[in-house]
């Protein structure tokens, strides 16, 4: 209830929110007078192209008497203060994003957390919504360590950061120092915005910092070693994230991604360092229209930054890709289970989706039910696709350039304790442990000289498999843990 207050693009106004969502599984009602949640919040639209449309997004924070940001859960949801209702105005099935969040965290990464909702607006219906976690550093969100405004030397200054590559209007915080692969048609640079702390907030020497970093990370992938497994680009980021983060865009066909809608965050250098890509973001124009690697096709407006060109050049990397994908496909993406999804929430929604048609006759929807069965056909035609056109060598026992000399991995079965003896007898070695989900659990750099021990006390029993990378050259060995 907004008391009839105009809400405006920003800045926010107040309003109350009321949520009826009876826990016995009955029907909600709008005369329905029990509330599971009633108070005070702060409102704008949310969106750039969003804005303009009929329907509208709308971001909100929970707020006490006093206008206090305040942390509360929302439909059984973490408790955060800051949430937005996402409207999916170019979405048919109101699924796109649900569907696409819920795969991602099946990979074991965060995504945000989304329920479906129907909103009244001063008692207006306004159609069918997803509320939505708004992305913001936290421990239930991207949960990355705070950083104060007096952390600007030393360990403090490293994390985190959260940042966003997106043209969304607002002025951006800096340029990427090379052109994006489609500037031909987009004519824009690669723009980065600072999200955590915000612009207003941030600190000169952290500004800088989170600059340089990310600047040397675009710079390593532009030089001649730029693969190295140790002193390339993976030095400055965390390589299984931009996989994820690839799959991710892939599947769903996202075009509305890689250089718009994306978040990078950076942790502090005691909880590893490294620039991390996500969480996964915007995904209302996806599954729709592309027939070959969306980070290759890209689309003509937004400028598309050239790192999964530079990647799509690294044996490694596209290795590492397919193993992560053959896995997810044999266990958590599987077809049924995206098919099944979509056949579940479609049965709960059906009639909410018909009203929200009634409502919005102009916005571009049409059949619920056709629009359904139009998305299960692309997402099971798209999965075949990367099926058929990622390819790589076996995952756990071998890889093209597997040496003649390979090293020793002891015991196995092991148990607290693992050790490893090189085929080299000097150099640097990384030793990665990857899980049954292709999730890297474990590495670790070392020299490579005598027996080197590897302590797994940490592990979970189960199947595992553990990569060295010795001299350029790759060995994969399936490990058991007890």
């Amino acid at each position: 209830m907004t008391n009839g207050n105009f809400i405006p693009n920003e800045p926010k106004v107040p309003a109350i929110l009321q949520i009826i969502n009876h826990p016995d599984g009955q029907p909600n009602q709008p005369s329905d007078t029990v509330y599971e949640y009633t108070g005070n919040i702060m409102v704008e639209l949310q969106g750039f192209s969003s804005v303009g449309s009929p329907k509208k997004n709308y971001d909100i924070d929970l707020v006490n008497f006093f206008g206090l940001e305040i942390d509360t859960s929302l439909m059984g949801m973490p408790a955060e203060n800051d949430w937005i209702f996402k409207s999916e105005p170019t979405d048919p099935t109101l699924m796109f994003n649900p569907l696409t969040y819920e795969f991602a965290r099946k990979m074991g990464i965060y995504a945000p957390n989304t329920r479906f909702c129907e909103l009244f607006l001063d008692g207006e219906y306004q159609g069918l919504y997803n509320l939505t976690e708004k992305v913001k550093r936290g421990e239930n969100r991207v949960d990355i360590a705070k950083l104060k405004p007096e952390d600007t030397t030393g360990i403090e200054l490293t994390g985190g950061y959260i940042i966003e590559m997106n043209h969304n209007g607002d002025p951006g915080a800096w340029d990427s120092q090379y052109l994006p692969i489609n500037y031909g048609t987009s004519q824009l640079p690669v723009q980065f915005k600072y999200v955590y702390p915000k612009a207003v907030d941030i600190m000169p020497q952290q500004a800088a910092y989170i600059k340089e970093f990310v600047d040397n990370f675009e710079l390593s992938l532009h030089q001649p070693d730029y693969a190295d497994p140790i002193n390339g680009y993976r030095k400055w980021i965390d390589e299984s994230t931009f996989i994820d983060f690839m799959l991710v865009n892939e599947f769903s066909t996202n075009y509305d991604s890689y250089g718009r809608s994306t978040y990078l965050y950076k942790e502090k250098d005691t909880d590893g360092g490294k620039l991390k890509i996500g969480p996964p973001w915007d995904y209302d124009r996806g599954y729709c229209c592309v027939n070959d690697w969306v980070w290759e096709v890209t689309h003509p407006m937004w400028p598309f930054p050239d790192w999964w060109s530079i990647f799509d050049t690294d044996s490694l990397f596209k290795q590492q890709t397919y193993c992560r994908w053959y896995i997810l496909r044999a266990t958590e993406w599987k077809t049924e289970k995206f098919i099944s999804y979509i056949d579940s929430v479609a049965t709960i929604i059906e009639p909410a989706a018909y009203r929200n048609l009634e409502r919005w006759p102009t916005v571009g929807y049409y059949d619920f039910q056709a629009a359904v069965a139009i998305l299960k056909t692309i997402l099971t035609d798209r999965l075949a696709w990367m099926d058929n056109n990622l390819s790589g060598a076996d995952c756990f026992t071998s890889v093209d350039n597997l040496p003649t000399e390979t090293a020793e991995l002891f015991p196995n079965p092991a148990h607290h304790q693992l050790y490893l003896k090189p085929s080299q007898k000097s150099g640097n070695l990384r030793i990665t442990l990857y899980d049954i989900n292709g999730r890297m659990v474990l590495q670790q750099f070392t020299e490579a000289s005598g027996l080197i021990s590897i302590d797994i006390s940490a592990c979970k029993a189960g199947i595992y498999a553990v990569e060295i990378l010795d001299k350029g050259k790759v060995v994969r060995k399936k490990l058991v843990i007890e």
